[in-house]
């Protein structure tokens, strides 16, 4: 009985530990996401809902993303990535959303990108997909995802330590060139030439709804769409 009494106390203690070690962990993301806010509105004056990972404790955890979180370079350890989007109560006057890299250690905001799409919510029902080399640039390449209609769109941003950059091709309005059916897209090196691509259903565009398989490649300067005589394939998944 002693036996057993004592074995129903240490469950409890290990419950109760990893109550309070989940407790600490939203505590510290909640203080994160609040100091950024706070930033954000001294810098433009609006009130952004703030969303994000922080990468130390992300790295290799396929829950948390679409691809992988990496840091090849270790360019973004102490880092939070965050999206800045719209918030619970819409401001028509409020500048479009945009993405940044908050440095935990210092409280600090090291860089944000330009304003991105009006089709841009951010936080409301953007996620930060993966981080990894995808090309071969030398820099970590960010892949913001974004639900759009029944599917999504993708927005990827190199980062070498201390500037990012839009790497993604942009239609006439400024909105993301790289969509894709439902939640699924993959990334893949297709031609085995250690360059990934991007791929995953969108519509045939015969005005019909007939989807086929398509590849956003990289051309040496952005990822998209690029017409027959490079890598826009329409191909079945090769498994």
């Amino acid at each position: 009985m002693i036996r057993l009494l004592e074995n129903v106390i240490l469950l409890l203690c290990l419950n109760l530990a990893n109550v309070i070690a989940c407790y600490c962990q939203l505590d510290q993301y909640d203080t994160i996401t609040a100091s950024i806010a706070m930033k954000i509105k001294r810098m433009t004056g609006y009130q952004y809902d703030i969303s994000g990972i922080e990468i130390d404790k992300s790295l290799n955890n396929p829950s948390v993303s679409h691809g992988k979180i990496k840091d090849p370079y270790h360019t973004l350890g102490g880092c939070f990535i965050f999206l800045a989007g719209d918030t619970e109560d819409p401001i028509p006057t409020r500048p479009k959303g945009f993405v940044g890299i908050y440095k935990i250690k210092t409280d600090s905001i090291v860089w944000r990108s330009a304003l991105l799409s009006n089709e841009f919510s951010g936080g409301v029902s953007g996620s930060i997909d993966a981080t990894d080399e995808l090309n071969g640039d030398g820099k970590v390449e960010i892949i913001i995802g974004q639900a759009k209609g029944t599917g999504g769109q993708l927005w990827i941003f190199n980062w070498d330590g201390s500037d990012g950059k839009l790497i993604t091709q942009l239609d006439e309005s400024g909105d993301s060139n790289i969509m894709y059916w439902g939640d699924d897209y993959e990334l893949r090196d297709i031609d085995g030439d250690g360059v990934y691509e991007i791929q995953g259903e969108w519509y045939k565009g015969d005005g019909s709804d007939d989807k086929v398989i398509v590849t956003y490649a990289w051309n040496g300067t952005l990822y998209g769409k690029w017409g027959k005589s490079s890598k826009y394939l329409h191909k079945g998944r090769e498994k």
